[in-house]
């Protein structure tokens, strides 16, 4: 798993110019947190994401973790 937290000075392109190395050396998923959007998108592979936002539940199915979004963006 990697997770990268977005800064305000780094755009979208920035963050998902990483996926691609990172799948090629085994990752299995990739979160990136966005905080201004309370949400993550969470990568399976470098062009398909599930985004999760607000109060939901964030299931990220290739490694089974299920998070409460609500207790992350408290």
């Amino acid at each position: 798993l990697v997770v990268e937290i977005q800064s305000p000075s780094q755009s979208s392109k920035d963050m998902t110019d990483k996926l691609e190395p990172y799948f090629y050396f085994g990752v299995k998923s990739c979160w990136i947190v966005v905080p201004d959007f309370r949400g993550i998108f969470v990568y399976n592979d470098p062009f398909h994401y599930t985004f999760f936002h607000d109060e939901t539940l964030l299931k990220d199915v290739a490694l089974g973790i299920d998070v409460d979004l609500k207790r992350i963006f408290e």
